[in-house]
């Protein structure tokens, strides 16, 4: 009997060697580690163009807001003067004014005992008066003096966060359909809390009911005016139809109102009394007067330049970040960073996106008599020109 030896040559293989195998792992994986770069890069451009939405919203409402009340920029003082503001540049801030002013917390200014701190305001001598050269500009709440009109003002309202949620009790909503009675399981602690300090005078902290029926897709809200244990109480009759989607009810939220998006106003007043405004838009803005500090510039800002020097003291708490604003705190103009050098252990350099249109000088004493410096405001979102007044 013969044997033959089966051999194997390139003309009849039918597999693939180690080395291909390798090689297509790692042309595929050179693929999918690309995609996966993207997806944070895709979320940042997500939440970016959102903040974008909604700075553009609260800049159409202040222009809104303008059209119908010139005297908020032209009158901030509301003495029934609009030139009496020619010639010189302030702020329209009126959260700011009222938060920084409100040493009591009620929610209100009272001119007998309380005083709007002046934009860039920092008390050097530590006397607590305001002198001359400590502050950069006048900051005004042009009429808007108590919490709640200035936020109706300078924000948005529909920012909200949940505090609790749960479903109702059994047979939870009572006749009126003003009232529900939450599962004993939802902790309202958060909730019961705010809404008792709402029944002291002062500044009030909005809390809203969204009943949510799933089965007919209907949700519905409403202020809530009163919680007292589990049972929550609002201020109108829920217009859910038919009347049945009362009882369909399957979960209670309970929402706080939370001032995310706010703005001031800097506004450049001519001597023929025009009035070049720009809408800051913040997000989360802290209302102290550190982020307002000043910092020396040892370039000044020049016409026709794009770059801008600036002494940032060790342990400062002033930050900035590339995408965020400088302030030329001696003309009012806002510029976009578009890059940040390093030049020293206190001096950075700042490559801006616009050219800078007025000069200011160079100073090592931003509350000098020479120029103001340069602030770096956190928190800015955007900055928006709505031209002259």
């Amino acid at each position: 009997m013969t044997m033959r030896l089966l051999t194997t040559t390139p003309e009849n293989r039918t597999g693939a060697t180690l080395t291909e195998v390798l090689m297509s792992m790692m042309i595929l994986s050179i693929g999918v580690l690309s995609l996966a770069a993207m997806f944070p890069i895709g979320i940042l451009s997500s939440v970016r163009a959102t903040q974008l939405t909604h700075a553009v919203t609260l800049k159409n409402n202040v222009a809104s807001r303008i059209d119908l009340d010139p005297g908020l920029i032209l009158d901030p003082d509301r003495n029934h003067n609009e030139f009496n503001g020619t010639g010189f540049d302030y702020i329209v801030d009126p959260i700011g004014s009222v938060r920084l002013a409100d040493t009591n917390s009620d929610g209100s200014i009272n001119p007998q005992t309380e005083w709007v701190r002046p934009f860039g305001w920092v008390d050097h001598d530590g006397d607590g008066q305001l002198d001359q050269g400590e502050f950069v500009c006048q900051r005004y709440h042009s009429g808007y003096n108590t919490s709640v009109s200035a936020e109706v003002v300078a924000s948005l309202p529909d920012s909200w966060t949940e505090l609790a949620a749960g479903p109702p009790q059994a047979a939870g909503f009572l006749a009126d359909r003003h009232r529900v009675n939450i599962d004993p399981a939802t902790d309202l602690t958060a909730v019961g809390n705010i809404a008792l300090t709402n029944q002291s005078p002062g500044a009030q902290v909005p809390l809203r009911v969204m009943l949510v029926d799933p089965r007919d897709g209907q949700s519905h809200t409403s202020l809530i005016n009163q919680v007292s244990g589990q049972t929550i109480k609002w201020n109108r009759r829920m217009p859910m139809t038919p009347a049945k989607a009362m009882q369909q009810v399957n979960e209670i939220r309970v929402q706080q109102q939370e001032l995310k998006y706010s703005c001031l106003l800097t506004v450049r007043r001519e001597n023929s009394g025009a009035a070049a405004v720009d809408v800051v838009v913040f997000l989360r803005r802290s209302f102290i007067l550190d982020d307002e500090r000043p910092v020396g510039s040892t370039t000044g800002f020049l016409p026709g330049s794009q770059t801008v020097q600036v002494t940032i003291p060790v342990n400062s708490s002033v930050t900035y970040r590339t995408g965020g604003y400088i302030l030329d705190a001696t003309n009012l103009h806002w510029y976009q960073i578009a890059a940040v050098t390093e030049l020293s252990a206190t001096e950075r350099e700042f490559t801006l996106q616009q050219t800078i249109v007025e000069f200011a000088p160079s100073t090592n004493n931003p509350n000098g008599p020479n120029g103001r410096g340069a602030i770096l405001m956190p928190h800015v979102v955007q900055v928006f020109h709505l031209g002259n007044l």
